[in-house]
């Protein structure tokens, strides 16, 4: 093999690596971050305030697709009734960010938010739940719930705070499903405009395979 040939296989090889290296380094990144999971919320988890507040914001690790039923933030009572405005909102300059907010008269108790996220880098979806309190201090029985829902679980019908039934006995609020629903973008919202992490290796392994045709000829010709 002649130097110029050597060289060529050298670059080849050179560019077939690094494409190789980024390809890791992008399915790691998406294998350790494969969800828009909870960071962080104010009120925080478990926390206890003097008083209702007036909104609860909840951040993830990704950003989340804004999209009809794709992601929501819900608040309920102690009894199980929800008290927050629908499904929440997607903060348009920080898509990190879900918020919905209270009624001015929230009584003070315990409050359960339940959150669903599907992220827009990877599209997958992910839920949990967490509990505050307003002007009260939490039971240990409270505490125990509390505690399982930290674990990224939304609340069962059976560990779900019960509504009273007209007859006075208490019956367990169904969770709200967390299935995303395939549904066209609402007014305002971004769709699906995420660069798929498929996409982005597809391109980068046919780059190698380009450059290594290219090699090949151009070591035929000389």
């Amino acid at each position: 093999m002649t130097r110029s040939h050597s060289r060529a296989a050298a670059i080849c090889a050179a560019v077939a690596v690094a494409a190789l290296a980024v390809a890791i380094g992008l399915f790691e990144s998406q294998a350790a971050f494969a969800h828009a999971d909870y960071d962080r919320s104010e009120p925080g988890r478990n926390e206890v305030l003097a008083a209702p507040p007036e909104r609860v914001d909840v951040w993830f690790t990704q950003d989340v697709r804004k999209r009809e039923g794709f992601y929501f933030v819900r608040v309920f009572d102690e009894q199980g009734i929800q008290v927050s405005d629908g499904d929440g909102l997607v903060d348009d300059d920080d898509r990190e960010h879900l918020f919905t907010t209270l009624p001015s008269n929230a009584a003070p108790g315990r409050y359960v938010v339940e959150w669903m996220t599907t992220s827009d880098i990877d599209g997958d979806d992910d839920e949990g739940a967490f509990c505050f309190y307003a002007g009260v201090e939490p039971t240990d029985e409270q505490a125990a719930e509390c505690a399982v829902f930290d674990e990224d679980i939304l609340p069962t019908p059976t560990d779900r705070p019960a509504e009273p039934t007209a007859d006075g006995a208490d019956t367990p609020v169904a969770a709200a499903s967390p299935t995303p629903v395939v549904a066209p973008p609402a007014n305002g919202d971004s769709g699906d405009d995420s660069f798929p992490l498929a996409a982005a290796i597809a391109i980068i392994i046919g780059a190698v395979v380009l450059v290594g045709a290219a090699a090949a000829v151009w070591l035929r010709r000389s």
